[in-house]
């Protein structure tokens, strides 16, 4: 879950950019796969609920080869429209 934006990286944030070069560096991208979040982006709290909520998009992800319908440049934005 990264929590800041990466401008410039394909993914939206830091740590999802640094673990998709380690995947492509070790030639891993056909042994794993990554969803990547953002979430928690101007100081806004990330709730327990938001985190059991995205493993239970990662859980289907892995089952059905699927991306989130709400993901945008492969990453699932979460926690931002809460309260407009």
């Amino acid at each position: 879950v990264d929590r800041a934006m990466a401008y410039g990286c394909t993914t939206g944030g830091p740590v999802s950019c640094e673990v998709l070069s380690a995947i492509a560096q070790g030639n891993l991208g056909d042994k794993c796969a990554i969803l990547p979040f953002m979430a928690g982006l101007g100081g806004r709290d990330v709730t327990v609920q938001e985190q059991k909520d995205q493993m239970l998009q990662v859980l289907k992800y892995k089952e059905t080869g699927e991306m989130p319908q709400d993901t945008v440049a492969s990453t699932v934005w979460t926690g931002l429209l809460h309260g407009v």
